[in-house]
């Protein structure tokens, strides 16, 4: 199952350092306003960078409302598929959103046969929906899997140590073994389009901003 994943198109490797993601800076969050004043989402230049910057803080703070997106595949069956992930790291720059998995996972089979995926991202406090539309790949770079499963905690690894693949029916008590690393697996979604859909006090605005060769192009969409 591994080696057809690794078929996809070769994606930009992660970068350990961060160089690539700003860091977020105090006072991100959307600005206050009164009832009829411009809201903060009019501006959409503005607006998909600050979807942005939450996206790179939801990788970084366990806390953050944009840490645990949903994410949807294609089923094997035609129908779509989605659970919670946790986001491990944005790339801004490089429009790259990343997660760890299980190479024996049904998504892993799921994006081989259709690297399509999407994202949900929900902020209750801000009342701030984000949908994100990508093409998944795999870290296929030793080096880099071998540092992020050094930074797994204990407990996430006995997830990747099960004899018995992820989903499967229980027969018995659960089997572990020690080969937990030659299960783990970076997840690359290459973002094509973000959308944005902010509920604000007394109107909504939504907005996307669409891959377009190098950059980006951004644009007001009507809520």
């Amino acid at each position: 199952m591994a080696a057809r994943a690794r078929r996809k198109p070769n994606l930009p490797r992660a970068e350990p350092n961060g160089a690539d993601a700003p860091t977020p800076q105090p006072g991100a969050d959307a600005p206050k306003r009164q009832p009829g004043a411009a809201a903060p989402f009019d501006d959409v230049g503005a607006a998909a960078a600050h979807c942005w910057q939450l996206l790179v803080r939801g990788s970084r703070d366990r806390r953050a409302a944009w840490r645990t997106p949903v994410l949807s595949t294609i089923g094997l069956d035609g129908a779509p598929r989605s659970r919670v992930l946790v986001l491990r790291r944005a790339e801004p720059a490089a429009g790259l959103l990343w997660l760890h998995t299980d190479l024996r996972s049904a998504k892993v089979a799921e994006l081989a046969a259709d690297p399509r995926a999407a994202l949900t991202f929900w902020d209750p406090r801000r009342a701030l929906q984000l949908r994100v539309e990508g093409v998944a790949g795999f870290e296929p770079d030793p080096a880099i899997l071998a540092q992020a499963w050094a930074r797994v905690p204990e407990v996430a690894r006995r997830s990747y140590c099960t004899v018995e693949p992820p989903g499967r029916r229980l027969a018995g008590e659960i089997l572990f073994d020690a080969r937990g690393e030659r299960n783990f697996a970076m997840l690359a979604i290459r973002v094509e389009r973000l959308e944005w859909l902010w509920l604000g006090p007394d109107r909504h605005c939504r907005g996307e901003s669409r891959r377009l060769g190098e950059g980006w192009e951004a644009a007001a969409l009507v809520p």
